[in-house]
């Protein structure tokens, strides 16, 4: 990202004030690392896509993503998504839970200004998760691939809630812990019914696959 130098954040959303301790903590922790890397000219593009830069920890660990832009919208779009994805029994501003219901990744809106051009830069940090690979690959890996319904019911039920227009192949994200395959949605900018699409729930995603063990899902 062009004009490397220190940073000082503007504005976040959620306002850190008005979340619990423990999910504050880790978005100072973020904004930190975001901050660290600006300075020291090391936001490097993720998988050559020019709008997205990793953020590394001084150890040389993947720990968020910063999308930038100049749709801030979209951007606090993407961190609702993630505070509404609360415990069912509670909201966000109440929970000390940091992934709840369908496993949104942590996610927060800053905007900052660059000291030394003097200029703002607006986007989303995104808490990165190792993955295996996307939801489709995982499919078509073997004859009968592990489908944990439960998950895929969570998955669907936020985005009818949401209104998400954009769930696709390549935002489902499979992550294998102890051989067990769980999935996580990612990329929830066109939730809400953006105004250049209609909103339209005749066929989500999962029922466009061929595969009959997600019709069974």
């Amino acid at each position: 990202m062009a004009g490397c130098s220190m940073m000082k954040v503007d504005r976040t959303f959620p306002d850190l004030k008005e979340i619990p301790v423990d999910l504050a903590t880790r978005f100072r922790q973020m904004i930190e690392w975001l901050e660290i890397a600006n300075s020291e000219c090391r936001l490097t593009p993720y998988k050559k896509i020019s709008h997205i830069y990793q953020i590394f920890h001084s150890q040389g660990v993947l720990e968020c993503l910063f999308r930038r832009g100049e749709d801030d919208i979209s951007f606090m779009i993407e961190a609702s998504v993630y505070l509404l994805d609360h415990p069912l029994d509670g909201s966000r501003s109440s929970s000390p839970t940091i992934c709840d219901f369908a496993g949104v990744l942590p996610t927060i809106f800053v905007t900052f200004r660059n000291k030394r051009l003097g200029t703002m830069v607006s986007g989303a940090s995104v808490e990165f998760m190792e993955f295996a690979h996307h939801i489709q690959e995982h499919i078509h890996r073997t004859s009968f691939p592990e489908i944990r319904t439960a998950e895929i019911h969570k998955i669907s039920l936020i985005d009818v809630r949401f209104g998400n227009m954009d769930r696709n192949a390549k935002n489902i994200i499979v992550k294998v812990e102890d051989n067990i395959p769980h999935f996580v949605p990612i990329d929830h900018e066109m939730c809400f019914i953006n105004t250049g699409q209609n909103y339209n729930l005749c066929k989500p995603y999962w029922l466009s696959l061929e595969d009959s063990s997600i019709y069974e899902a």
